[in-house]
């Protein structure tokens, strides 16, 4: 069978490169109460306790799972209690040595409404704001915070999505920093780069190391996300590195394989 964590894990993770899955609804990666799931990942980003709301399995809409050979999982939250959030670690953030550092997300989901704030990712808190990887009414935005200067800084994707879309999504950072940070921001959808418009800022520097949570699906500042996030090892991800248009377009075709991996005859009326 093959193993799509070692694939996604060979992207993410070239160059020996820290990075971490989320890996929402895999049971093999969840403690036994089902309101936990570990990171999978390499260095900084390996074994990161990440806390569900509650138990998973009272959600309103019970995880799915594809009928095929990978059982792909995927979660669906009910925008308004639903989330789920990590420990701050230094890993989550975006800056080494005092200064900006390159480092990507990405995020397979299905958009159910287009019309407000919805959450994918975020390490935001009440003076501890980071950045941030949501949808801005039909729009993706990322959002990187500086804040000594008291200034953010975002790329806003042009074109909207329609209701129920369903799209892959990376936000993809060379860690430049400065007045022209956000020119170091490319947005890829579907593995393609996505057109988007730049905000920046002549104040920003760059982003510093909070004490905030690593959080799915919530802000504190913004509203949930009431949409579907693919989970396994096709789940949410950070990885401590600028993804290539090459590498955004292979890990869109391995996530495209995971949703579709063929079942085994050997499992018919199994699953």
């Amino acid at each position: 069978m093959r193993d799509f964590y070692v694939d996604v894990g060979d992207i993410l993770g070239s160059g020996s490169t820290d990075y971490a899955i989320i890996p929402l609804g895999d049971s093999l990666h969840e403690n036994a109460a089902h309101t936990t799931v570990t990171t999978v990942g390499s260095g900084a980003g390996d074994g990161l306790e990440v806390t569900y709301s509650g138990d998973r399995d009272d959600f309103a809409v019970p995880v799915a799972y594809g009928r095929n050979q990978h059982r792909q999982p995927s979660m669906k939250t009910n925008g308004t209690t639903e989330e789920a959030d990590s420990p701050d670690a230094d890993f989550w953030s975006f800056i080494s040595g005092g200064v900006d550092a390159a480092g990507s997300v990405g995020a397979w989901t299905t958009q159910f409404t287009v019309d407000d704030i919805e959450m994918y990712m975020a390490k935001v808190a009440a003076s501890q704001n980071e950045w941030a990887f949501f949808m801005r009414d039909d729009k993706l935005e990322w959002q990187t915070v500086d804040l000594s200067a008291g200034v953010t800084v975002k790329r806003l994707v042009d074109a909207g999505v329609l209701a129920g879309e369903r799209a892959f999504w990376i936000a993809a950072y060379d860690g430049r920093g400065g007045a022209d940070a956000m020119d170091g921001l490319t947005i890829y959808k579907n593995g393609l780069v996505e057109a988007s418009t730049v905000t920046n800022n002549a104040s920003y520097v760059d982003t510093e190391n909070g004490t905030a949570l690593l959080e799915v699906f919530f802000n504190v500042s913004a509203s949930f996300f009431s949409g579907l996030m693919q989970g396994g090892a096709i789940g949410p991800f950070k990885t401590n590195q600028e993804l290539t248009a090459a590498q955004a377009f292979n890990l869109y075709q391995v996530g495209l394989a995971a949703q579709k991996a063929t079942r085994s005859p050997l499992l018919s009326g199994v699953f």
